[in-house]
């Protein structure tokens, strides 16, 4: 870990515990994406444990993905780095087939940024913590974005803000959705899966 990525807090881990839960089994056959992967630790978790899915991770930072494929390199794994913006990079093919999306997206307003401590202000990337005016501005693009990519079923998982949970269920109006709590008790991941489409 460096400067160049979000440094991982025991959220993520749980984050990857939930998904790895929720997909239970994957193979050959089962894409897996990562959005905004920084130092690509979720998305190198998934592989290891999915050894045979193919996984993709995305992020605008080309510092990050360099950061990324130096760790995938060091655990000899394989997964597609992305340079673009959430799921813009990802191959067309990939579009309704998507099993699992993961993201621990950028989700501190603006004005919440000087309050950081310093350890997090002055060592990490201001693009991977701030979304925007409400902190909620990256969560609304993958609520939409993510319902053409994921087939039926598809799931995603993805860390907010402890005071976001209200806003998130609504962005995810079009999912089966759910909030659920950290360790500590605070409402930090927003779960949803994409049901089949109505008929009619």
């Amino acid at each position: 870990m460096d400067r160049r990525a979000l440094i991982p807090r025991p959220e993520t881990e749980q984050l990857w515990e939930a998904a790895v839960a929720a997909l239970g089994q994957a193979g050959p056959g089962t894409p897996l994406v990562d959005l905004g992967t920084g130092c690509g630790v979720l998305a190198l978790a998934l592989k290891k444990a999915f050894p045979t899915a193919p996984v993709y991770a995305t992020d605008l930072s080309s510092d990050a993905l360099a950061l990324a494929r130096e760790n995938a390199a060091a655990n000899g794994l394989e997964v597609t780095f992305l340079q673009g913006d959430l799921f813009a990079p990802l191959p067309e093919d990939l579009q309704g087939r998507v099993e699992l999306v993961v993201a621990n997206p950028p989700y501190v307003p603006e004005e919440d940024w000087e309050r950081l401590p310093d350890e997090i202000r002055l060592h990490e990337p201001r693009e991977a913590l701030v979304a925007g005016p409400t902190g909620t501005e990256v969560l609304a693009r993958i609520a939409d974005e993510a319902y053409w990519w994921l087939g039926t079923g598809g799931r995603l998982l993805c860390e907010i803000g402890e005071t976001q949970g209200g806003a998130a269920l609504g962005l995810f109006g079009a999912y089966d959705r759910e909030v659920r709590p950290d360790l500590a008790g605070r409402p930090r991941f927003l779960v949803a899966r994409k049901g089949a489409p109505c008929s009619g």
